[in-house]
Protein backbone atom coordinates (compact mmCIF):
# COMPACT_ATOMS: atom_id res chain seq x y z
CA UNK A 1 0.00 0.00 0.00
CA UNK A 2 1.38 3.43 -0.89
CA UNK A 3 1.50 6.22 1.64
CA UNK A 4 -1.80 8.11 1.35
CA UNK A 5 -0.35 11.62 1.39
CA UNK A 6 1.76 11.00 -1.72
CA UNK A 7 2.59 14.10 -3.74
CA UNK A 8 0.10 13.47 -6.54
CA UNK A 9 -2.99 13.15 -4.35
CA UNK A 10 -1.86 15.91 -2.03
CA UNK A 11 -1.26 18.30 -4.90
CA UNK A 12 -4.67 17.56 -6.38
CA UNK A 13 -6.42 18.07 -3.07
CA UNK A 14 -4.59 21.29 -2.29
CA UNK A 15 -5.04 22.85 -5.72
CA UNK A 16 -8.72 21.91 -5.82
CA UNK A 17 -9.35 23.18 -2.31
CA UNK A 18 -7.83 26.55 -3.27
CA UNK A 19 -10.79 27.15 -5.61
CA UNK A 20 -13.48 29.03 -3.70
CA UNK A 21 -15.97 28.54 -6.54
CA UNK A 22 -16.38 24.80 -6.10
CA UNK A 23 -19.45 22.94 -7.31
CA UNK A 24 -21.40 20.79 -4.86
CA UNK A 25 -20.32 17.70 -6.78
CA UNK A 26 -16.67 18.64 -6.62
CA UNK A 27 -17.03 19.56 -2.94
CA UNK A 28 -18.50 16.14 -2.18
CA UNK A 29 -15.61 14.45 -4.00
CA UNK A 30 -13.06 16.52 -2.10
CA UNK A 31 -14.63 15.72 1.25
CA UNK A 32 -14.66 12.02 0.40
CA UNK A 33 -11.03 12.07 -0.75
CA UNK A 34 -9.87 13.84 2.39
CA UNK A 35 -11.85 11.36 4.50
CA UNK A 36 -10.32 8.46 2.57
CA UNK A 37 -6.80 9.88 2.78
CA UNK A 38 -7.12 10.34 6.55
CA UNK A 39 -8.50 6.85 7.08
CA UNK A 40 -5.74 5.25 5.03
CA UNK A 41 -3.10 7.24 6.88
CA UNK A 42 -4.33 6.14 10.30
CA UNK A 43 -4.63 2.53 9.11
CA UNK A 44 -1.18 2.54 7.52
CA UNK A 45 0.47 3.92 10.65
CA UNK A 46 -1.58 2.03 13.22
CA UNK A 47 1.54 0.88 15.08
CA UNK A 48 2.93 4.41 15.31
CA UNK A 49 -0.47 5.59 16.52
CA UNK A 50 -0.39 3.18 19.45
CA UNK A 51 3.17 4.20 20.34
CA UNK A 52 2.19 7.86 20.21
CA UNK A 53 -0.79 7.44 22.51
CA UNK A 54 1.32 5.69 25.12
CA UNK A 55 4.02 8.37 24.98
CA UNK A 56 1.48 11.19 25.16
CA UNK A 57 0.20 9.71 28.43
CA UNK A 58 3.74 9.75 29.82
CA UNK A 59 4.12 13.42 28.85
CA UNK A 60 0.85 14.30 30.55
CA UNK A 61 2.19 12.93 33.84
CA UNK A 62 5.28 15.15 33.80
CA UNK A 63 3.92 18.40 32.36
CA UNK A 64 2.99 21.57 34.27
CA UNK A 65 -0.44 23.22 34.16
CA UNK A 66 0.57 26.07 31.84
CA UNK A 67 2.73 26.40 28.74
CA UNK A 68 4.42 28.81 26.41
CA UNK A 69 4.35 27.80 22.74
CA UNK A 70 6.94 29.66 20.68
CA UNK A 71 6.81 29.58 16.89
CA UNK A 72 9.50 31.28 14.78
CA UNK A 73 8.06 34.68 13.86
CA UNK A 74 9.83 38.05 14.28
CA UNK A 75 7.62 38.99 17.25
CA UNK A 76 9.84 36.78 19.44
CA UNK A 77 12.43 39.58 19.34
CA UNK A 78 10.41 41.38 22.03
CA UNK A 79 10.69 38.45 24.45
CA UNK A 80 13.33 38.31 27.19
CA UNK A 81 14.00 34.60 27.50
CA UNK A 82 15.80 35.03 30.81
CA UNK A 83 12.45 36.04 32.24
CA UNK A 84 10.72 33.17 30.47
CA UNK A 85 13.22 30.84 32.08
CA UNK A 86 12.10 32.06 35.53
CA UNK A 87 8.49 31.23 34.69
CA UNK A 88 9.62 27.87 33.36
CA UNK A 89 11.29 27.07 36.67
CA UNK A 90 8.02 27.53 38.52
CA UNK A 91 4.81 27.10 36.56
CA UNK A 92 5.22 27.01 32.77
CA UNK A 93 6.45 24.45 30.26
CA UNK A 94 8.11 25.71 27.08
CA UNK A 95 7.23 24.19 23.69
CA UNK A 96 9.32 25.16 20.66
CA UNK A 97 8.94 24.55 16.96
CA UNK A 98 11.50 23.34 14.42
CA UNK A 99 14.90 25.06 14.53
CA UNK A 100 14.12 27.46 17.34
CA UNK A 101 14.39 24.37 19.54
CA UNK A 102 18.18 24.33 19.28
CA UNK A 103 18.62 28.08 18.98
CA UNK A 104 16.65 28.63 22.19
CA UNK A 105 19.35 26.60 23.94
CA UNK A 106 22.39 27.90 22.05
CA UNK A 107 21.50 31.59 22.06
CA UNK A 108 19.13 32.08 24.98
CA UNK A 109 20.05 29.32 27.40
CA UNK A 110 16.51 28.03 27.73
CA UNK A 111 15.94 24.28 27.33
CA UNK A 112 12.46 23.48 25.94
CA UNK A 113 10.32 20.93 27.73
CA UNK A 114 8.93 19.70 24.41
CA UNK A 115 9.78 20.28 20.75
CA UNK A 116 7.62 19.87 17.64
CA UNK A 117 9.12 18.98 14.25
CA UNK A 118 6.84 18.74 11.23
CA UNK A 119 8.98 19.67 8.24
CA UNK A 120 10.62 16.90 6.15
CA UNK A 121 14.11 18.45 6.22
CA UNK A 122 14.71 17.05 9.70
CA UNK A 123 14.12 13.52 8.39
CA UNK A 124 16.29 13.46 5.26
CA UNK A 125 19.00 10.89 4.61
CA UNK A 126 22.52 11.62 5.83
CA UNK A 127 23.76 12.77 2.44
CA UNK A 128 21.17 15.55 2.05
CA UNK A 129 20.32 16.64 5.60
CA UNK A 130 21.44 20.24 6.15
CA UNK A 131 23.65 21.60 8.92
CA UNK A 132 20.82 23.33 10.76
CA UNK A 133 18.75 20.15 10.95
CA UNK A 134 21.77 18.22 12.18
CA UNK A 135 22.36 20.84 14.88
CA UNK A 136 18.70 20.63 15.93
CA UNK A 137 18.83 16.85 16.25
CA UNK A 138 22.12 16.88 18.15
CA UNK A 139 20.99 19.55 20.63
CA UNK A 140 17.56 18.01 21.29
CA UNK A 141 19.14 14.59 21.90
CA UNK A 142 21.89 16.04 24.10
CA UNK A 143 19.29 17.49 26.47
CA UNK A 144 16.89 14.54 26.24
CA UNK A 145 13.97 16.67 25.05
CA UNK A 146 10.83 14.80 23.89
CA UNK A 147 10.27 15.56 20.19
CA UNK A 148 6.84 15.28 18.59
CA UNK A 149 7.13 14.04 14.98
CA UNK A 150 4.64 13.05 12.26
CA UNK A 151 3.65 9.39 12.36
CA UNK A 152 4.74 8.77 8.76
CA UNK A 153 8.24 10.09 9.58
CA UNK A 154 8.60 8.32 12.93
CA UNK A 155 10.64 5.42 11.51
CA UNK A 156 13.13 7.91 10.00
CA UNK A 157 13.42 10.13 13.05
CA UNK A 158 16.84 10.61 14.61
CA UNK A 159 15.36 12.18 17.74
CA UNK A 160 16.00 9.71 20.54
CA UNK A 161 12.71 10.44 22.29
CA UNK A 162 10.36 10.73 19.32
CA UNK A 163 6.61 10.92 19.94
CA UNK A 164 4.51 10.28 16.82
CA UNK A 165 1.31 12.22 16.11
CA UNK A 166 -1.13 12.35 13.20
CA UNK A 167 -0.02 15.07 10.79
CA UNK A 168 -2.42 14.32 7.96
CA UNK A 169 -4.91 17.11 7.28
CA UNK A 170 -8.61 17.31 6.57
CA UNK A 171 -9.53 21.00 6.30
CA UNK A 172 -13.23 20.06 6.35
CA UNK A 173 -12.85 18.43 9.76
CA UNK A 174 -13.60 20.33 12.98
CA UNK A 175 -10.86 18.46 14.82
CA UNK A 176 -8.11 20.75 16.12
CA UNK A 177 -7.11 18.89 19.28
CA UNK A 178 -7.08 15.10 18.85
CA UNK A 179 -3.55 14.43 17.65
CA UNK A 180 -4.39 10.89 16.52
CA UNK A 181 -7.06 11.84 14.02
CA UNK A 182 -6.76 14.01 10.87
CA UNK A 183 -6.47 17.65 11.89
CA UNK A 184 -8.67 20.35 10.40
CA UNK A 185 -6.04 22.53 8.75
CA UNK A 186 -3.18 22.37 6.26
CA UNK A 187 0.06 20.73 7.46
CA UNK A 188 1.79 23.50 9.42
CA UNK A 189 4.19 22.79 12.27
CA UNK A 190 3.12 25.84 14.28
CA UNK A 191 -0.50 24.69 14.16
CA UNK A 192 0.53 21.16 15.14
CA UNK A 193 2.18 22.61 18.24
CA UNK A 194 -1.04 24.30 19.29
CA UNK A 195 -3.02 21.07 18.84
CA UNK A 196 -0.41 19.15 20.81
CA UNK A 197 -0.57 21.69 23.64
CA UNK A 198 -4.37 21.39 23.73
CA UNK A 199 -4.21 17.59 23.63
CA UNK A 200 -1.70 17.51 26.49
CA UNK A 201 -4.32 19.24 28.62
CA UNK A 202 -2.73 22.57 29.55
CA UNK A 203 -5.12 24.89 31.36
CA UNK A 204 -3.52 27.93 29.76
CA UNK A 205 -1.33 28.35 26.68
CA UNK A 206 0.52 31.57 25.89
CA UNK A 207 1.87 31.92 22.36
CA UNK A 208 4.33 34.13 20.53
CA UNK A 209 5.85 34.03 17.06
CA UNK A 210 2.58 33.09 15.35
CA UNK A 211 2.79 36.26 13.31
CA UNK A 212 1.22 35.12 10.02
CA UNK A 213 3.06 37.98 8.36
CA UNK A 214 4.11 36.27 5.11
CA UNK A 215 1.69 38.34 3.07
CA UNK A 216 3.72 41.48 3.86
CA UNK A 217 6.67 40.19 1.81
CA UNK A 218 4.91 38.63 -1.19
CA UNK A 219 6.32 39.55 -4.63
CA UNK A 220 5.98 38.55 -8.28
CA UNK A 221 9.01 38.88 -10.58
CA UNK A 222 9.07 39.85 -14.26
CA UNK A 223 8.67 36.20 -15.30
CA UNK A 224 5.56 35.73 -13.21
CA UNK A 225 7.32 33.70 -10.53
CA UNK A 226 5.91 34.25 -7.05
CA UNK A 227 7.98 34.58 -3.89
CA UNK A 228 7.69 35.42 -0.24
CA UNK A 229 10.41 36.11 2.29
CA UNK A 230 10.96 33.99 5.38
CA UNK A 231 11.72 36.26 8.32
CA UNK A 232 12.26 33.90 11.20
CA UNK A 233 13.12 35.42 14.54
CA UNK A 234 16.51 33.68 14.53
CA UNK A 235 17.49 34.18 10.86
CA UNK A 236 20.48 36.43 10.41
CA UNK A 237 19.42 37.11 6.84
CA UNK A 238 15.86 36.77 5.44
CA UNK A 239 15.38 33.91 2.98
CA UNK A 240 13.53 34.25 -0.29
CA UNK A 241 11.26 31.27 -0.99
CA UNK A 242 9.72 30.35 -4.33
CA UNK A 243 6.00 29.55 -4.34
CA UNK A 244 4.96 26.45 -6.30
CA UNK A 245 3.09 27.64 -9.41
CA UNK A 246 1.31 24.29 -9.71
CA UNK A 247 -0.32 24.71 -6.31
CA UNK A 248 -0.74 28.48 -6.66
CA UNK A 249 -1.19 29.34 -10.34
CA UNK A 250 -2.63 32.80 -9.58
CA UNK A 251 -1.88 35.53 -7.07
CA UNK A 252 -5.48 35.30 -5.88
CA UNK A 253 -4.80 31.69 -4.84
CA UNK A 254 -1.80 32.79 -2.79
CA UNK A 255 -3.83 35.34 -0.86
CA UNK A 256 -6.71 32.92 -0.46
CA UNK A 257 -4.22 30.62 1.20
CA UNK A 258 -3.05 33.44 3.50
CA UNK A 259 -6.69 34.00 4.41
CA UNK A 260 -7.18 30.33 5.21
CA UNK A 261 -4.21 30.37 7.58
CA UNK A 262 -5.90 33.14 9.57
CA UNK A 263 -9.12 31.12 9.48
CA UNK A 264 -7.33 28.01 10.81
CA UNK A 265 -6.02 29.99 13.77
CA UNK A 266 -9.59 31.12 14.44
CA UNK A 267 -10.70 27.50 14.18
CA UNK A 268 -8.12 26.45 16.77
CA UNK A 269 -9.16 29.32 19.04
CA UNK A 270 -12.81 28.28 18.83
CA UNK A 271 -11.81 24.77 19.86
CA UNK A 272 -9.82 25.94 22.89
CA UNK A 273 -10.40 29.38 24.47
CA UNK A 274 -7.41 29.06 26.82
CA UNK A 275 -4.84 30.34 24.29
CA UNK A 276 -3.52 33.88 24.76
CA UNK A 277 -1.25 35.77 22.37
CA UNK A 278 1.61 37.57 24.13
CA UNK A 279 3.18 39.01 20.94
CA UNK A 280 3.65 42.78 20.89
CA UNK A 281 3.22 42.76 17.09
CA UNK A 282 0.68 40.41 15.51
CA UNK A 283 -1.55 40.16 12.45
CA UNK A 284 -4.16 37.82 13.87
CA UNK A 285 -7.00 38.57 16.25
CA UNK A 286 -7.84 34.89 16.73
CA UNK A 287 -6.61 34.88 20.34
CA UNK A 288 -6.95 37.38 23.19
CA UNK A 289 -3.94 39.68 23.51
CA UNK A 290 -2.35 39.55 26.96
CA UNK A 291 0.72 41.46 28.16
CA UNK A 292 0.25 40.71 31.86
CA UNK A 293 3.37 38.56 32.28
CA UNK A 294 6.76 40.17 32.84
CA UNK A 295 8.49 38.49 29.87
CA UNK A 296 9.51 41.43 27.68
CA UNK A 297 12.82 43.08 26.93
CA UNK A 298 13.48 46.40 28.63
CA UNK A 299 13.32 49.37 26.30
CA UNK A 300 16.69 51.01 25.80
Amino acid sequence: MSVPNADGLLRFLRSAYRDDVTSLRRLAILKFLYFLKGGLYCFRFYKERRIGKAKFKQCCKSKKDKAFVFANGPSLSDIDFRKVKEYQASSYDVITINSFSSKAIDVHGIVPDFCVFGDPYHFHDDDIINDQASDDIEMVNKHGIPAFVPMHLFSRSRFLNSIPFCSVSNPYSKNVSNCFRPLGYYPTTAFYALSIAIFLGYEEVRICGFDNSYFLNFTVDKNGNKYFVDKHFYDRYPKKRHIDSFLFPKTSHVFLNFSRHFRYLEKISDGFPGIKNVAKVTYTDAFPIDFSLDIYREKV
